[in-house]
């Protein structure tokens, strides 16, 4: 197992009538416990890279919480919506950590971290539950 570099999971909801709606699922293995979900950042690829979307995960320190160095988990569930493009595609998720600053760098740093590769192809299908009446 890397630390710092996602593991993710491509879902897709079929819709009637309309473009599928799609959901990402990440868990990063983290190496402190004083790190959480921080947000993301969805980034459309230009030029040669035609149906791709790049997802930057945010990781942050939390300083409310001991800072101990154990494997913890941060998850990040996105919904995609619609992509930005037809048929098969690649969606690239990249974490990036974000630590609080010390006394030379007031705004503390971003550091890029490890990165993984999804296809729309292999995107799990949404059960939908059955009603029951």
């Amino acid at each position: 197992m890397k630390l710092y570099t996602p593991q993710v999971q491509l879902f897709r909801e079929t819709v009637l009538d309309g473009p599928d709606e799609y959901y990402l699922h990440a868990v990063t293995f983290c190496g402190q416990t004083n790190l959480r979900e921080g947000g993301y950042s969805l980034h459309s690829e230009d030029g040669n890279e035609k149906n791709a979307l790049k997802i930057e995960l945010f990781i942050r320190e939390d300083p409310e919480l001991p800072r101990m160095n154990s494997l913890t988990p941060v998850a990040h569930t996105i919904s995609l919506g619609a992509l930005p493009f037809e048929g098969e595609g690649r969606i690239e998720a990249q974490v990036v950590l974000q630590t609080a600053g010390d006394t030379r760098d007031v705004d503390g740093k971003v550091t890029p971290k490890g990165a993984n590769t999804t296809s729309t192809t292999a995107a799990d299908e949404v059960d939908r539950p059955i009603d029951e009446y």
